[in-house]
């Protein structure tokens, strides 16, 4: 797996950032329908998760 965080430019307020997430489930056709009935739930509610605490984070140091 790999995850990389992109900063792109700073608009008036505010700044983008957006991560891109690679992965592939090791084992096979197992690792597949492992990685279509779980992980991929799993990754996206934790990038959810981890942009409320930063959009959290901003507004809580002011930062804009």
């Amino acid at each position: 797996m790999t995850w990389q965080a992109w900063h792109f430019g700073v608009p008036q307020r505010g700044c983008i950032m957006t991560d891109r997430v690679e992965f592939t489930a090791p084992f096979g056709i197992l690792g597949r329908l492992v990685e279509k009935l779980v992980l991929r739930r799993y990754l996206e509610r934790l990038i959810a998760h981890r942009g409320r605490f930063l959009a959290g984070a901003t507004s809580r140091t002011g930062a804009h």
